[in-house]
């Protein structure tokens, strides 16, 4: 009976063992988790199929063997491993978890995350380390993805360069597919311009600028003809890649995928391009990662081709205020003028009368000379003044601030006066910088101009129109305040001056874009810092109110 009863029991032990295998095995079967169970004593190593499967290898390929997991971890992160590992035994740790790199047998990389405990002898030796891997590499590029797309999403909002935008998306999907080099290109009266490809060689990027779309042009010359998405599995054979083959295949480019970039409005504005260096068609991933890259691209070169529709359009009325402001400069030069042109004209008159009764004083020759030299010289200088201003150069030379100013006053010095403004000047203070002379005077123009005008809408002929402007050293830089008696800028409108088509004047003698164009001059055009605020000041023991404008350059 005694027997009986022991047999059944340890049957029933047996019987249990084998059904709690059995469910283990189950349950290991029916999740993704890789399993490894460690003997520290022997240094065998049990790795489940699904573990080994994981990187890619059946289950006789790999040896249950410590040394496996050794050749196949990232050296890197097999030194973190192993610090866990030893916390564990040291008993600083019961159990852990860490993210690794380790070997698929395709030569990728695949991202776990290992967790393991510990198990020991009643002597609380340790004898055995198990845990689980979990195949989080599509986790980790989402993830990737997610911040590497926001980053280049807060570019574009804060207004990057475009090209330095292409670059960065291009490198975002080569990092998700190893071995892929990526192109952008735009599409401008129907022929492709480079756009970004850092990856891509520089003969080949400047073989396929300027190439003209068609219906049989390569892969991006095509898709960006018919708007729709071009597959080109073999470059060397594929028709559509005959005429330019021999750019793309010294470079080692066996395959491209093109997909058209489309705007909001449905108009194509590129494409962009994926090469491998073997023939071969997208997998699911790299087909929808195609039109994911050709959205994300539409957003920035959109936002792109609307600025330069705007710059060309400031441009456009930039000229067009330029020709006004001449027309009314022509007007006023052609009055100041009248003066030294009457005074030469007497002179001549007078030599003319004294020759006839000759009673020519050769004493008073050189007088009356002197002053007809005089008198020219100023009307040579206005000329230059105006030649200077009218000169559309587009190369930045060695030039001193005060010589601007003074450029600036030169040219609108009949216009102040016609109109009854004085100028206050202290210009003491001076500095070279490099910068485009007639763009700095356009933007000190439009100012004084600014104040000029509301000097005329605010105060009467009769009253006090003064404009003060005066030079200031501030550090490394030369400061230009100019400042009137205008009374100053509504406290409302006063942070938008500096906006496009923003006018506080009545819209047939406003355009808007002087402030804003001198906002772009010295803060885009010369590194410089603009700055307007409403100031109180007293000059000849009497109070004034009006804008001050601060300029500064270095």
């Amino acid at each position: 009976m005694k027997l009986a009863s022991t047999n059944t029991f340890d049957y029933s032990i047996k019987n249990n063992i084998n059904e709690n295998e059995d469910r283990f095995s189950l349950v290991m079967r029916g999740i993704n988790d890789g399993l490894w169970d460690w003997n520290l004593l022997t240094d065998e190593v049990y790795y489940s199929p699904k573990w080994k499967k994981m990187l890619g290898y059946e289950d006789h390929e790999l040896k249950n063997h410590l040394s496996t997991w050794e050749n196949l971890v990232d050296s890197n992160d097999r030194v973190a491993a192993l610090k866990k590992v030893q916390d564990c035994l040291d008993g600083k740790e019961e159990e852990f978890e860490l993210e690794m790199k380790m070997n698929h047998k395709n030569g990728s990389k695949v991202i776990v995350l290992s967790r393991g405990f510990l198990i020991c002898e009643h002597d609380k030796k340790p004898i055995r380390l198990i845990g689980t891997h979990i195949d989080i590499t599509q986790r980790k590029k989402s993830e990737e993805f997610i911040r590497q797309t926001n980053s280049i999403l807060e570019m574009i909002a804060m207004g990057a360069p475009a090209s330095k935008v292409y670059d960065s998306i291009a490198l975002m999907y080569e990092s998700r597919h190893p071995g892929m080099r990526c192109s952008l290109l735009e599409l401008e009266d129907g022929k492709l311009l480079h756009g970004g490809a850092p990856s891509m060689p520089k003969e080949y990027c400047e073989a396929v600028h300027g190439l003209k779309i068609g219906p049989e042009i390569g892969s991006c010359g095509t898709s960006t003809y018919t708007g729709k998405r071009v597959l080109v599995k073999t470059i060397e054979t594929d028709p559509k890649w005959e005429t330019i083959k021999q750019a793309a295949l010294p470079h080692g480019m066996r395959c491209c995928w093109s997909e058209p970039i489309i705007s909001s409005s449905g108009k194509v504005l590129g494409a962009f391009g994926m090469y491998y260096n073997y023939p071969a068609l997208p997998n699911d991933e790299e087909s929808s990662d195609l039109l994911s890259a050709a959205r994300l691209t539409s957003i920035v070169m959109e936002r792109d081709q609307s600025q330069k529709i705007i710059y060309k359009d400031r441009e456009f009325i930039a000229e067009q205020s330029k020709l006004a402001s001449m027309g009314e400069m022509i007007g006023n030069i052609a009055h100041q003028w009248r003066q030294p042109l009457s005074v030469i004209t007497t002179i001549a008159s007078g030599f003319k009368l004294e020759d006839e009764h000759g009673i020519v004083d050769s004493n008073n020759i050189s007088t009356n000379m002197n002053e007809i030299i005089k008198q020219a010289n100023y009307l040579s200088q206005t000329v230059d003044d105006f030649r200077s201003f009218i000169k559309n150069s587009k190369n930045k030379e060695s030039l001193s601030l005060l010589s601007v100013v003074e450029s600036s006053l030169s040219i609108l010095d009949a216009s102040l006066i016609n109109n009854y403004v004085k100028v206050v000047k202290d210009l003491t203070i001076d500095t070279e910088i490099q910068g485009l002379k007639n763009e700095l005077t356009q933007a000190i123009i439009n100012i004084i101009t600014n104040s000029k005008d509301a000097l005329v809408q605010n105060v009467k002929d009769e009253e006090d129109r003064y404009i003060f402007i005066e030079t200031k050293g501030i550090d490394n830089c030369l400061m230009i305040e100019i400042k009137d008696t205008g009374y100053g800028i509504d406290e409302n409108i006063i942070n938008r001056i500096f906006e496009p088509y923003f006018t506080t004047k009545h819209k047939s003698i406003g355009t808007g874009i002087g402030l804003s164009m001198a906002h772009q001059i010295i803060t885009k055009r010369h590194d410089g810092h603009i700055s307007v605020v409403n100031t109180e000041f007293i000059y000849n023991n009497k109070k004034y109110k009006g804008a001050c404008f601060r300029i500064y350059l270095s």
